[in-house]
This record gives C-alpha cells, structure tokens and sequence, in this order.
C-alpha cells in the first residue's frame, strides 16, 4: 500500500481545518519535470556560447584574410604600373650556331653497314637493333658426310630475355639448283619461306651460338640469310652474309658438280678471284670441272 501525503490546511479567518491525503506522485513527477528543464537550458546556453565562439574567430579570420588579400592587390597594382612605366624589356639576343654540313656520299661511306631490323607485320626499320649477329663460320659435318655446318652468334642487344624461331636460307651459285635451300627445310618462295617451321627454336638472355646444317658443298653457296622471327612469327632481323665473309674451319677443297647448263661451262672453270696462294683454297672452285662432260 502506498504512503500517501497528509496535508492539513488552517483557516484564520473562519478557524476551520482543512486535512486531506495527497498522493507522493504529485510530487515526484513536477520535480522530474523541473530538472529535465534546468538540464536542456543549461545544455542549450554551452551550445549557444560554443557557436558564439566559434562565429567570433571565423569572423577574425575572414578579416585578417581580406586585410591580406588588400595589402596584395596593392602590391599587384604598384608592381604593374612600375612595369608600365619602364616599358616592356627587349628579348636577350640568341647566340649564332653555325653547323658543319657533311657531304651525304661522306657519311655513308664512314658508317658501318646496319642490319635491317623489322618490327611487326608492317615492316618498319627500328632505328634501335634489338639483336645483332656475330662470328659466322662454317666447318664439316661430324658424320662424315657431303656437306657443311654453317653456325653463328645471336647477340641480344635489349637487355630483357627473348624467344622465337630462326630460318637460314642458303642462296646457291648459278647454275646449281634448287637456287635456294633452307634449314630447316620449309617451303619458300622467293628466297622467303611460306610457312614457318619452328624446329629450330632460340631463347637467350645474353647470347647464343646456332647452328644449321646443308648437305651440299659449301663451294656452290653464294650467301647465306639469317632470319630471326619472334614468338609470334614477325620478323625481327634480317641479315644476310655472302660466302666469301664467312670463316671457314675443317672443310677440304671441293670439286664442284656438274653444271646443269652446258652452254654455261666457263664459270665452273674459272678459278675464284678470292682464292690466295698463301691461304688453302677453301672458298675458290677448281680450275677444271671434274665431270668429263663438261671438257668436251
């Protein structure tokens, strides 16, 4: 049971006594009320003091910046007018260079001969060579029998590891057919294969000596094309050595075959104009043909 207030009330004026219960409720609750308001006002004024505070320093700063803002536009304008006044300054006058001009005819012939590099089907020439070729040269065959080993140096000149597919094609002197051969053998046309074979294959980082093999002898070559293809079969360099170049290790002089065209005897008998007498003549054909035939 709840203890409820006793409230008792006198009368003066009639001398009467008024007494009558009042629930605690009635008081409790207005005080609450009371309380919840002095919080929210005393909330409310720390806002407005906090707002007031934060106005009053962005008015200060607004002021201080367009007092700054003044003090450069009057700077700006005394630097301009000053500029008008002196008038506009005349350009320094450029130094005279005078260049040499060197004859065309001069520079082709000091310049060393750079292979054709091109890059991607349409055959642009990079004026930067990815990759170079050295040492050529050529020695018999291990197995004893006709023919010649031709080997030389792919050189990578980009620093970074490529990869591809190599073609050699072999041009033969005239008369002898076919006029050309590859390795590996590979249909061609013109001097140029139809369709890639990827037998013989590279992956360098540095350098690496390839090697091809051609089962005739090496006094019929006339010269020998290197093509080097990427791994999507563009080509990337084009190199072609003649056979007089080419260093020539182990192989016997050779009689040449039998031409092919009998009104043409006389360039079998002429011996070669790179042969030396104090030199095996590796690269010069005999003086004769070997083939009775022909003598006749």
């Amino acid at each position: 049971m709840r203890n409820d207030y006793s409230v008792t009330i006198f009368s003066r004026h009639k001398g009467k006594t008024f007494t009558f219960n009042l629930d605690r409720r009635f008081i409790y609750v207005p005080l609450v009320i009371l309380f919840i308001l002095v919080v929210s006002c005393v909330l409310l004024g720390q806002s407005y003091l906090q707002e007031r505070e934060e106005r009053q320093r962005l008015e200060g700063r607004v002021a201080l910046l367009e007092q700054l803002m003044g003090k450069f536009e009057e700077r700006a304008e005394r630097q301009g007018g000053e500029a008008l006044s002196k008038g506009v300054a005349q350009p320094a006058a450029q130094p005279t260079v005078e260049v040499a001009l060197v004859p065309e005819e001069k520079e082709k012939s000091q310049e060393p001969p750079v292979p054709e590099i091109r890059i991607g089907g349409n055959a642009e020439v990079d004026p930067r060579p990815i990759a170079k070729i050295d040492e050529a040269k050529v020695s018999s065959l291990e197995e004893n029998r006709e023919g010649f080993r031709f080997a030389f140096k792919l050189v990578n000149l980009i620093g970074e590891p490529m990869a591809g597919n190599v073609a050699i094609i072999a041009s033969l002197r005239p008369p002898h057919q076919p006029r050309f051969v590859s390795f590996p053998s590979m249909k061609l046309a013109d001097g140029m294969p139809v369709k890639l074979r990827k037998s013989v294959g590279y992956s360098i980082r540095y350098f690496k000596e390839i090697t091809g093999r051609f089962y005739f002898p090496f006094s019929y070559s006339e010269s020998f094309r290197v093509l080097i293809y990427d791994r999507d079969e563009e080509l990337v360099l084009d190199y072609t050595f003649l056979a007089e170049d080419v260093a020539v290790h182990g192989l016997q002089p050779e009689e040449p075959a039998p031409s092919l065209y009998p009104s043409e005897p006389s360039e079998l008998s002429e011996p070669s104009e790179l042969s030396e007498p104090s030199e095996p003549s590796e690269l010069s054909e005999p003086s004769g043909p070997s083939d009775p035939s022909l003598s006749s």
